[in-house]
Order: structure tokens, then C-alpha cells, then sequence
């Protein structure tokens, strides 16, 4: 049984993991080419820069909850409410960090603004990354592969038609946190499962 479990699980997240990278590249082939140069840039910049102080906000911390709740899985519910405390100040933290950096290296507004917005996205990321950890702890992948598809896909339906419609690039990073901030809610939905 168990072994039929990991087949099954691997197999989701092989699906979701092949699907997310081809709508990726397929997402981002188009921005690429419809923004320009100078907007690319400042776009990757603020998804970068962020990504360098995501790190702080879990500091290993939903592998700490999938491995104690896999031993343990009647503790689940105290390891995911003392981890959401702990992420919760280290978010606040991290994400006053990024703004006083941010700020310290004299970007542009515009960039300013982006980073703002992608440090958001940031908070949210790392909140389902942990909800999904409980999950994990079950040996229940199926519901974070379907939320990381259908993230993905909703990023790239979103940006696409922010990008045609002309929309600044502020709306481009919106497009990664309105499917961050959903699959928080979808993954929250799943938890107890």
C-alpha cells in the first residue's frame, strides 16, 4: 500500500512539475517578447530580489513540519499553528527588510513598487508552502500538485491579458500574487484531508 502511495505521489508532482515549467516558459516567452528590454529587466529584477530574502521567512521550517508530522501526525495541527506563528513575525520581518533595502539602494518608484507587490507574493508563497507541508506529513501530494498547475495557469491567463490589454507592469506582478493569494485558500481548504 505504502509503496503504491509514493508511486502515486511522485507521479502528481512529476505532472505538476513538467506542466508548471511548460507553462512557464511559454508564459514567459511571451512577456519577454512584449515588454521589452528595460521592463524585463526591472520585471525579473523585483521577482529576483525578492526571491533573495524568501529564505528568511521559512528558514527551513516547513521541512521541520513535514518531517515532525510524519512521525507524529496527531501533533500536526500544534507543529502548523506554532511554524504559522513563527512565519508569520519572520514574514512581517523579512518583508520590512525588503522595503528598507529596496528603498537604501535607490531604485526607481516603479521599481520600488514591483518589489512592494512581489515581496507580497513572497508572504503568501511561503504560507502555502507550509499549509501544503501539512499535507505532505499525510503522504498527500495530490492537492499541492493540482494548486501548483493551476497556479501557474492562472498566473500565465492573468498576465496575458494584462499584458494585451496594456496595463503597466505592476499588473504583471499582480498576475503572481492574485494565484499566490488563491492557492493559499485552495491549500487551506485541503489541510485536514
Amino acid at each position: 500500500m505504502e509503496s503504491k502511495s509514493i508511486a502515486h505521489n511522485t507521479a502528481w508532482m512529476t505532472i505538476a512539475s513538467i506542466g508548471q515549467k511548460i507553462i512557464s516558459f511559454a508564459y514567459f516567452t511571451v512577456l519577454a517578447r512584449n515588454i521589452g528590454v528595460e521592463n524585463t529587466g526591472k520585471y525579473f529584477f523585483a521577482l529576483s530580489f525578492t526571491t533573495i530574502f524568501v529564505v528568511f521567512v521559512d528558514l527551513g521550517l516547513t521541512s521541520v513540519l513535514v518531517r515532525e508530522g510524519a512521525k507524529a501526525k496527531e501533533k500536526i495541527q500544534n507543529y502548523f499553528s506554532t511554524v504559522l506563528s513563527i512565519k508569520m513575525f519572520l514574514g512581517i520581518l523579512t518583508y520590512i527588510a525588503a522595503i528598507i533595502t529596496i528603498n537604501l539602494m535607490g531604485y526607481q518608484i516603479e521599481t520600488r513598487h514591483l518589489v512592494y507587490l512581489s515581496a507580497v507574493t513572497m508572504l503568501f508563497d511561503s504560507l502555502h508552502l507550509s499549509v501544503y507541508g501539512t499535507l505532505r506529513a499525510y503522504g498527500n501530494l495530490k492537492y499541492e500538485a493540482i494548486g501548483t498547475i493551476c497556479s501557474q495557469f492562472l498566473t500565465m491567463i492573468l498576465g496575458t491579458c494584462f499584458l494585451y490589454a496594456g496595463l503597466p507592469l505592476i499588473y504583471l506582478i499582480a498576475a503572481f500574487t492574485i494565484p499566490s493569494f488563491c492557492n493559499v485558500c485552495y491549500s487551506s481548504r485541503f489541510r485536514s484531508h
